[in-house]
């Protein structure tokens, strides 16, 4: 089996064992084989705890924002998961087999134009902890009666610290926070089964606006989990090559799957209240539910711990994707940039002036169908290598090919998608703009009833451009990354 040379001194940049809690200085660079270690059941508990946490919580209450009922909910929140997951737990088996990171791996397809996707990852982790802020801000504000600043600065404190240190330190918080947070939210559900929460959620809709908002709710509640997929083979890499792929696969399946659907289906038993508590809804909706007094502040502390733990996953990743773009920083300072980046977005989340369902909508929809034009590329590229990568030939960001084919495909794909997008700004632009056909979310304001397609419009688009793009690669060019692995 023919391998890339590695110094021995790499396996000290970072952990080398479970339960090592050392600052990882290394960023994209592979693990080395004898660097690599830890059980296959830890890819479970690192994807778990981030899903039990308020943003699904909420986006299960979207359901009756959208006028579909209980029942209707759950059918859209199950498909959601499956479909969304699936791709995610796939791509997370590449990491055992490579080494690397999720973002630096897409060089493969992307050479030097994956300063594209890795800087759109990178804004997107960004985002991403602005949006979860929101509801760990509500809740010390609630608990603490702090300002929303202060409450940000205490959740950085806590993600920074984890991201920071790197990959072992992010495992162990969240096994731990699988079993505390796992215990807070097994009570909830206890409270809501029990009487607090209903199914007496009517429909409003019928007939093609019925479908319309189902494939809607399926396409938010989906890009949650979707939303995980340029992560994926991160916190798989440092397990050894030899880890079941079919292991890999289920613990991230179900780690990720499970827990998002679980926080989902809570939410939706409850939506009335958090909907009707505005930005404050789902924290002081919890706390009300848990309880008066320690009850009710663990619930919130809970939100807090949630929120860290999933800002944490966000803010790790981010530090990659910046360094699989090119930029030449340091993994743990990238980190730290990353987490400091959300401060201010976060703030548009807590205070602008549109709803919060509405911004959480735009902004859970936008990243689909980015990410489904990057997943066709890399899809189709793993499939025509058929798994054979030289780590080595990615790593050194000059040596890399232009990578034309792979960012002609991505911006086709992208671009594809947005007619078929479904997003309040989109779809408002359209009905005040009648004149401006095809663009921004002209299909669902019109034939589609509301129906977003973008994210599977942008994927096949971008996989068949580049599939054919790709055929013209000289064999010159990717003759350094074809060293066999199996």
């Amino acid at each position: 089996m023919a391998r890339d040379t590695v110094p021995a001194s790499s396996t000290h940049e970072g952990p080398t064992r479970e339960g090592e809690l050392v600052i990882e200085r290394r960023g994209i660079e592979p693990v080395p084989p004898n660097g690599r270690y830890g059980r296959v059941s830890r890819i479970f508990t690192v994807w778990f705890a981030p899903q039990i946490s308020p943003p699904p919580f909420f986006i299960g209450a979207l359901v009756a924002a959208l006028g579909l009922s209980f029942w209707q909910g759950v059918f859209a929140l199950v498909v959601a998961n499956i479909l969304g997951t699936a791709p995610v737990a796939a791509l997370a088996t590449w990491g055992p087999k490579t080494g690397m990171a999720q973002m630096p791996l897409s060089r493969l397809a992307f050479g030097k134009s994956i300063m594209v996707p890795g800087v759109l990852n990178w804004a997107t982790t960004i985002g991403w902890q602005a949006f979860n802020n929101v509801f760990g801000a509500t809740a010390l504000h609630l608990l603490f009666h702090v300002p929303f600043w202060i409450a940000l600065l205490l959740i950085f404190a806590g993600q920074a610290i984890l991201s920071i240190a790197g990959y072992e330190a992010v495992h162990m918080f969240e096994k731990w926070m699988t079993y505390v947070l796992g215990a807070v939210f097994v009570y909830l559900m206890i409270k809501i089964v029990t009487g607090a929460g209903t199914t007496a959620l009517p429909s409003t809709l019928k007939g093609g606006d019925l479908v319309g908002m189902m494939v809607l709710m399926i396409a938010i509640a989906g890009s949650y989990v979707y939303g995980w997929a340029p992560y994926a083979a991160d916190y798989s890499r440092y397990l050894p090559e030899n880890t079941s792929k079919s292991a890999v696969f289920w613990n991230t399946f179900l780690g990720i799957g499970a827990a998002s659907l679980w926080m989902e289906l809570l939410g939706l038993a409850v939506a009335g209240r958090v909907l009707a508590g505005g930005t404050l809804g789902t924290s002081a909706t919890i706390r009300n539910l848990m309880g008066p007094t320690v009850l009710g502040w663990a619930g919130l502390l809970a939100i807090y711990l949630g929120t860290v733990a999933v800002n944490a996953v966000n803010d790790y990743t981010g530090s990659l994707s910046l360094q699989a773009a090119g930029v030449r920083l340091a993994r743990p300072v990238a980190a730290g940039l990353t987490g400091l980046a959300s401060f201010g977005l976060s703030l548009w989340f807590l205070y602008g002036s549109e709803s919060l369902p509405n911004k959480a909508e735009n902004f859970l929809l936008f990243l689909v169908y980015w990410i489904s034009a990057w997943l066709g590329v890399v899809t189709v590229d793993w499939f025509r290598r058929k798994g054979r990568v030289n780590v080595a030939g990615i790593s050194n960001f000059s040596r890399l090919p232009a990578g034309i084919p792979a960012l002609v495909a991505f911006v086709l794909g992208f671009a594809a998608s947005i007619p078929f997008s479904n997003t309040t700004a989109g779809y408002n632009f359209v009905v005040s703009h009648p004149g401006w056909r095809y663009l921004i979310g002209w299909f669902p304001a019109n034939p589609l009833h509301q129906a977003d397609l973008g994210f599977v419009v942008g994927f096949v688009v971008s996989a068949v451009v580049y599939a054919v793009l790709s055929r013209r690669e000289t064999e010159s060019e990717f003759a350094e990354m074809q060293t066999s692995l199996a």
